[in-house]
């Protein structure tokens, strides 16, 4: 019995997958194929057959059932919606990949209870899988007794060996003989058999209609639809529950039919219609009851149906049955595959998968709640839950049995790291719970440790439900900060990080001075952005204003001192000197890096924000354009991000998010971020689902690193270092020239110091058009150590500093060559000759690449040639 559950529940699984498929079908046979040959309709459903027959496949990004949450086995490739071990599990649950049918099925199945004699679901599918054997040999004893009828009713047929039999299989190249009987005992033709078919005729059928009649039933026996037909009706007999699976079964015999027909009038030619038409018309009024319930001998149906398709039939051009041809083999990828295998999600020791899952908006929810315990911290020594849900504050208490030693710390029990993760974990997911305690006892005492949801919201500095609201934000955000923080040294009413961050910068663009800045903002473990630190609001240049907010703060807080690029390292350690600061740790941010430096899912956080403000207002228009011109800030803000925000974009266009005001806005942003590399003309889209379905936009060519043959030893030291220095940190395809100027060198003991102005510029090339990424002109000493052997190894590369230090920064790097100093600093109002060397140095990159034909676009957007 235990092998028949287990086939059972394979076969379950299948048929919701076969579901899902069938679906899809269905879906484009009405709104794709409705109008093309009914053979393409058809060759879909041996997709739905291989389903049905196989419980395995290949994995694809592009699976039709990456739209769910399907789950692809590890080995077998094989899809669980329902867990074979469902029977043992103490909190019972499928994962259909809907989660409206999940909770509401989940919720019906009862949990395990330590002292009865069955697991509740173990019943269940012992009777699931009993009824369903009843339904199969149910089908089976009405079928044999249908089919011995058939066989009966036939036993007198007379073969026919006339010379229109032989005509017709030669004309349609049958190259299997098979033979063809008549008979006074049925009303329309068929075909009979599995392994030696044979095609059964009404007497009563006309000379002229005997070629038609004949062509239809040779071209099932040729095409094998007297097995494809029995075969689907064999899996449909195993998947007998299920109702889609009997449309699907319908619809398909009907294209089979219409498909068959198609192939007579191909064979026979248009001109027969009418007589084909009537042919059928005059069978229609005839039911053929004989043939009911038996697939192994099939015959017409639907007739009605075949002859209003046989009268609009009409042969497409070869380019579009091509076109259909190459859809369909697209489709049948799509459909065949399973969704890849999902990326790790167990971190610690933690399915953050599997408690995702027991998600619930009610602490009520006993299934659900236990089965979240289930999954976290000290689930092995886990003794029941309690639940407080008839009055406000609901609550949960755990009970858990272990040794009071285990949370022992100098002669106090103390929490734990895993018991704050455990809390934090269920108030995220627990929508109504306000509430959490946690019992541990040993036999003889019971420590208790209670949890506010208050408590952890202020560590977050959010509601942390917010972080529910799918499982990407979950695993990416909730648990990142999760795990990284270090839970032990909270304590009750006290912030878990009660982290602060202190920015230094300069910004004359927002300030109109060279002055130095800080805002002191509350840590919530997320990048800030620029209008946060640029707030002048909360911005001060008095840095005893920042010391006394931090008297505020002490104990169990971290703070950490961040800077923009115009900070140098010792601007940086003189200003933590003046910090007056006595919580338990600080740290400095590292020099040169700058405030943020986005991750992917950040920048998707941000420009959804963003995108949310633009959609804000006004609620009165329906006019993209309106919101847009509203919020100019934010648009421009999304623009400034660059490629980060544009393959965000892009990517929910690819999910099909492509309806609505907020597809329009990224749309028009898209636009602007692709500049020329975007090919879709103008005017030639009426909606933001038609621009991307045109997009092909040019990809970034993968380019040669620069390489320049220096004139001196001097100019090798300097294009090493300069390149070194500006490249981009990650791998790219982009290439970085540098264009410097030299004002001199002095060398002192066995340190060469290289004093030079450096023009560099990132490039990146799209089709043949080359844009700048990043450039800047920047002034600097580049410090190298002489080696015992005469060749020099690279020390150290100083640039001058923005603002009110650039001339400081440059005597003190340039010190003692003040004459050198001075020329860099004249210099620097004036470089037209490092923007020609940088031309030069641009179309030498190229010829010496034999690139040719490579245009540069401008920053005001003029495109010049360059080869």
């Amino acid at each position: 019995m235990e092998n028949l559950k287990s086939i059972f529940l394979l076969i379950f699984n299948m048929s919701i997958t076969a579901t899902y498929v069938a679906i899809a079908i269905i879906a484009i046979r009405i709104f794709l194929f409705k109008k093309y040959p009914k053979i393409l309709s058809y060759s879909l459903w041996g997709i739905l057959l291989f389903r049905l027959m196989s419980p395995i496949s290949f994995s694809s990004a592009f699976s039709f059932l990456n739209l769910l949450k399907s789950k692809a086995g590890e080995s077998t490739r094989s899809i669980e919606y329902i867990p074979q071990n469902i029977e043992m599990m103490q909190a019972p649950a499928i994962d259909v990949g809907i989660n409206r049918i999940n909770n509401i099925v989940n919720t019906s199945f009862s949990q395990a209870t330590e002292f009865a004699s069955m697991n509740p679901m173990q019943f269940t599918i012992l009777i699931s899988t009993v009824i369903w054997m009843i339904g199969i040999i149910g089908l089976i004893l009405y079928n044999i007794t249908a089919y011995r009828k058939v066989i009966s009713k036939v036993q007198t047929a007379t073969l026919c060996e006339d010379s229109i039999v032989a005509e017709v299989m030669n004309k349609i190249s049958l190259k299997r003989r098979t033979k063809v009987y008549v008979t006074d005992q049925i009303e329309s033709p068929f075909v009979l058999g599995l392994i030696v078919p044979k095609i059964y005729i009404p007497i009563n059928i006309t000379r002229q209609e005997w070629p038609y009649i004949l062509t239809h039933e040779f071209v099932h026996v040729k095409r094998g639809d007297y097995i494809i037909k029995p075969l689907g009706y064999f899996m449909l007999m195993l998947h007998w529950f299920n109702p889609i699976l009997w449309l699907s079964f319908r619809l398909m015999s009907k294209d089979m039919e219409m498909s068959c027909d198609e192939k007579v009038m191909e064979i026979l030619g248009d001109e027969i219609k009418q007589d084909y038409a009537h042919s059928l018309l005059s069978l229609a009024v005839k039911e053929n009851r004989l043939l009911q319930g038996s697939p192994l001998a099939f015959g017409e149906s639907n007739v009605k149906l075949r002859i209003k398709n046989i009268l609009k039939f009409k042969k497409p051009s070869s380019y579009v049955l091509t076109v259909v041809i190459i859809l369909i083999a697209t489709i049948g990828f799509v459909l065949l595959a399973n969704p890849i295998e999902k990326m790790e999600n167990t971190v610690k020791g933690l399915d953050y998968e599997k408690i995702y899952e027991h998600k619930t908006r009610y602490v009520g929810d006993a299934s659900k709640v236990s089965g979240l315990a289930n999954h976290l911290y000290y689930t092995e020594f886990k003794n029941g839950i309690a639940l407080q849900t008839n009055i406000k504050p609901y609550g949960l208490t755990v009970n858990y049995n272990i040794k009071a030693e285990d949370f022992m710390e100098y002669g106090g029990i103390q929490r734990t790291d895993k018991m704050l993760k455990n809390a934090a974990m269920m108030f995220c997911l627990i929508d109504n719970v306000e509430k959490i305690s946690f019992n541990f006892g040993d036999g003889s005492n019971i420590h208790s440790f209670s949890f506010q949801r208050e408590f952890f919201n202020k560590i977050y500095g959010e509601d942390i439900r917010n972080y529910a609201s799918s499982f990407n934000k979950f695993r990416n955000e909730f648990v990142s900060m999760l795990e990284r923080e270090n839970w032990s040294n909270a304590e009750f009413k006290v912030y878990l990080t009660n982290k602060i961050e202190l920015y230094l910068w300069r910004n004359k663009n927002i300030t109109g001075t060279d002055d130095a800045y800080y805002t002191l903002l509350p840590g919530t473990n997320k990048p800030k952005d620029e209008k946060e630190i640029y707030n002048l609001n909360i911005a001060t240049k008095d840095i005893e204003r920042i010391n006394n907010k931090l008297s505020q703060y002490q104990r169990n807080t971290h703070l950490a001192i961040r800077h923009d690029r115009s900070f140098s390292k010792e601007d940086m350690m003189a200003t933590s000197d003046d910090i007056i600061f006595n919580g338990e740790s600080r740290s400095i941010g590292v020099f040169g890096e700058g405030f943020n430096q986005d991750k992917p899912w950040e920048i998707g956080m941000k420009v959804e924000e963003l995108l949310q403000t633009i959609m804000s207002s006004p609620k009165e228009s329906s006019d993209p354009k309106d919101y847009i011109e509203a919020h100019q800030n934010e648009y421009e803000t999304i623009l400034k991000i660059g490629d980060g925000a544009l393959q965000y974009m892009l990517s929910l266009f690819e999910q099909g998010k492509n309806e609505g005001l907020k597809a329009h806005i990224m749309m028009a942003l898209c636009i602007d971020l692709l500049g020329d590399r975007n090919n879709v003309e103008e005017n030639s889209y009426t909606s933001p689902k038609e621009w991307y379905a045109k997009l092909s936009p040019y990809e970034d060519v993968k380019l040669p690193p620069f390489k320049y043959k220096p004139n001196s030893d001097i100019d090798k030291l300097v294009y090493a270092a300069a390149l070194k220095q500006y490249s981009p940190k990650q791998n790219g395809n982009g290439v970085t020239i540098v264009a410097p100027k030299i004002f001199g060198s002095f060398e002192k003991e066995k340190e060469l110091k290289i004093f030079v102005t450096v023009y560099y510029d990132q490039f990146k090339l799209y089709g043949k058009i080359l844009h700048s990424e990043s450039a800047g002109v920047v002034p600097a000493a580049i410090i190298y150590t002489k080696n015992d052997d005469g060749r020099y190894t690279f020390k150290e590369y100083i640039e001058a500093m923005d603002g009110a230090y650039f001339n400081k920064s440059i005597e003190e790097f340039c010190e003692p060559r003040d004459d050198i100093a001075k020329a860099m600093m004249n210099y620097y109002s004036d470089y037209r000759d490092l923007f020609e060397l940088m031309n030069d140095h641009l179309k030498y990159y190229l010829k010496e690449n034999n690139m040719k034909g490579i245009q540069l676009k401008k920053d005001h957007g003029d495109i010049v040639p360059l080869t």
